[in-house]
């Protein structure tokens, strides 16, 4: 096969993925109706979802972690399977090679904790207040080769909310170390 059509054809490729992912993700954003709550424990699904990044995380030597005490949610697993995942790729994509993303996992008197950290470069206050709306993307994430289209911290938003809990992103601690802490809260009932 000549070259440049096998260049073209990887060009296309990857274009109908990324199209397949915005579908999916516009699809899974304006979807309504009943969910599929049960009991979840919540370390086998991050470890589900580290397995999904396995190889996204070994391309740039980095390392996926996994702290803190485990605990059972009522929870739609397939939602909160699809937040971690948003959440674990962003902190795969946006930190450096040799990094370490970690989930820490705490339970408090009157919430369940997730937290996903990751060792990139933080984000302003200013873009912490807006890195859950709908199409945005922050200066490092508009350069299309790491890809995006400003829906997935939407969507994981709308889907935590979904699911009963809270989210925010944090500036990591202690301050002044790189990275951001993106903590969800899910009540206990």
């Amino acid at each position: 096969m000549p070259e440049d059509l096998a260049a073209f054809i990887q060009s296309l490729e990857t274009n109908v993925n990324r199209l397949s992912q915005l579908v999916e993700a516009i699809l899974l954003l304006g979807r309504e109706g009943q969910q599929n709550r049960q009991k979840v424990q919540v370390k086998y699904l991050v470890e589900e979802v580290f397995l999904d990044l396995e190889d996204q995380a070994r391309t740039k030597q980095q390392k996926l972690i996994l702290e803190g005490e485990d605990f059972v949610l009522e929870t739609d697993d397939q939602l909160l399977e699809r937040v971690l995942f948003n959440l674990l790729e962003n902190a795969l994509k946006y930190s450096p090679a040799g990094s370490t993303c970690t989930v820490n996992m705490v339970t408090k008197p009157h919430a369940y904790v997730i937290q996903v950290l990751d060792e990139g470069k933080g984000l302003s206050p200013e873009e912490r207040e807006k890195v859950f709306d709908l199409f945005y993307r922050t200066d490092e994430a508009r350069d299309r080769k790491e890809g995006g289209f400003g829906i997935g911290l939407a969507l994981v938003r709308d889907l935590v909310h979904r699911l009963g809990g809270s989210i925010q992103a944090l500036p990591r601690q202690p301050q002044g170390s790189p990275g951001l802490n993106f903590q969800i809260e899910f009540p206990r009932s």
